[in-house]
């Protein structure tokens, strides 16, 4: 994640879910699974939900993204990558949160924000 813009960013991290079976089954068929390096999902199916914050609430170091400073997360995936959606989620300085698709590096419709359990104030309770 960097932050592109002239204002700092807060409440940033990712999410990371897996894809819907159809979509898995369509990689599938594109040939995703043959790659033998990775691994996939048996029957096309799984089910995988990770919420990961980069605040350090300990010693406060982590509590905002500057201007042009960037963050990552290295996750540890079990599946070939293909058969996960990949998205951040910020906080303006307006106090709008934002989720941004990160295949598409665009913000998603307001129904996948409520499938992501992030609401008009975050991070919903999960």
């Amino acid at each position: 994640m960097k932050n592109l813009s002239d204002k700092p960013v807060f409440d940033h991290g990712f999410l990371i879910t897996s894809r819907p079976r159809q979509r898995i089954a369509k990689a599938a068929r594109e040939g995703w699974k043959q790659n033998t390096m990775f691994a996939w999902p048996q029957h096309d199916v799984f089910t995988f939900r990770d919420k990961h914050t980069l605040l350090d609430f300990h010693d406060g170091s982590e509590l905002h993204l500057g201007q042009g400073r960037q963050d990552a997360y290295p996750p540890t995936l079990e599946y070939n990558s293909a058969v996960y959606d990949f998205y951040g989620y910020f906080r303006d300085v307006s106090g709008e949160y934002w989720v941004i698709d990160a295949r598409t590096h665009r913000p998603v419709s307001w129904c996948k924000r409520r499938q992501l359990d992030i609401g008009p104030s975050g991070l919903d309770a999960s």
